[in-house]
């Protein structure tokens, strides 16, 4: 039986290959006047600006063709981190907070800016309808009400740069530039769970915490006790899990799996020759969708190899952002970002 191909919304933001306005113009007499003896000033004048853009997309065979549905969202966007609530996309931006959707992803609403220190957010977590946010140098707010307001939780936090977030039984726990700490419900004392290194990215799969730091993978089995760095090869950037799995992106152009809760690693970047930056990783149906600065990669082996399905043109690095469920998959493209999720 034949089955319907899942959408795809794609949001395009940033300088796209040459969408120049040019704006030609003739020498004033102030500028005849102000050069030098002997200086060209009959020629004109050429200004060229970068159009930014941002528009978004649907795709019904992969990503392979694309067609226009509409935009909402401001210019010159700098998306940094996205996460769903339900069947909406909550959007993290470093020059204007964050965005909601609307339940079908077509149309997005800016959240409370007032309450917060600063539209630069580096860090996104939604965990049983509370959205919370990571703010650049300022600690860490969440939102009760769906953005429409939001709470400083820093109290006595000394490290403010959040990198991670991850929502554990009664205790929220942060990532930051110098390790670990967490809050438990009902207090306002932040615990100090490691001292080292930054950590970037947080998980909890079965019994065991993945830790992903700028040192390696670390792995604690007693809620964060103790600490063991299982791989140093990679500095990691993001942490995911896919189907009980978990996949964690370096830096660099490394993706490697444990299919052990963390306890071993493998690499899955096989048969992508290129060390363009990988961003995100996400299974769809039986194949996992890899995103990075040349485009996007399918892999219907678990990464033992890769196909290239759609290849970006951009004269710059341009991201990805990817969500599966509700209505289908979005793939959002956000400028200097390559996430998935």
């Amino acid at each position: 039986m034949l089955h319907k191909l899942l959408p795809i919304l794609l949001l395009l933001t940033g300088c796209i290959d040459a969408p120049f306005d040019t704006q030609i113009a003739s020498p004033t007499a102030a500028d005849k006047k102000a050069a030098p003896t002997g200086t060209q000033t009959d020629s004109v004048k050429i200004v060229a600006r970068a159009e930014s853009l941002v528009s978004m997309f649907r795709s019904e065979d992969t990503g392979r063709s694309w067609t226009p549905i509409g935009d909402g969202l401001p210019e010159n966007l700098m998306i940094t981190q996205l996460d769903k609530m339900g069947s909406q996309l909550v959007l993290a931006t470093a020059n204007y907070g964050v965005f909601l959707s609307d339940p079908g992803n077509m149309s997005w609403q800016q959240l409370d800016t007032t309450s917060l220190p600063s539209n630069h957010i580096t860090s996104l977590y939604v965990a049983e309808g509370v959205i919370y946010a990571g703010i650049l140098k300022q600690g860490i707010f969440a939102s009760t009400d769906q953005g429409k307001s939001w709470a400083s939780l820093n109290h006595n936090l000394q490290y403010e740069r959040v990198k991670s977030i991850l929502r554990t039984g009664n205790e929220l726990w942060i990532g930051t530039d110098r390790g670990l700490f967490g809050l438990k419900d009902g207090t306002e004392a932040w615990r100090q769970i490691t001292n080292k290194p930054q950590t970037r990215g947080l998980l909890k799969v079965g019994d065991n915490f993945v830790a992903g730091t700028y040192e390696g993978i670390a792995l604690s089995s007693d809620n964060g006790e103790t600490w063991n760095v299982v791989d140093r090869k990679i500095k990691v950037s993001k942490l995911s899990v896919v189907d009980g799995k978990v996949i964690a992106i370096g830096m660099g152009a490394e993706l490697v799996l444990s299919e052990d809760m963390g306890k071993t690693w493998k690499p899955i970047q096989d048969g992508v020759l290129h060390d363009n930056h990988v961003s995100d990783i996400v299974k769809m149906g039986n194949n996992l969708m890899r995103s990075q600065s040349d485009g996007i990669y399918m892999s219907q082996d678990w990464g033992k190899s890769w196909k290239d399905i759609y290849h970006f043109s951009f004269s710059e690095p341009f991201g990805v952002l990817l969500s599966t469920g509700g209505s289908g998959m979005k793939f959002i493209r956000g400028r200097r970002h390559l996430l998935l999720s």
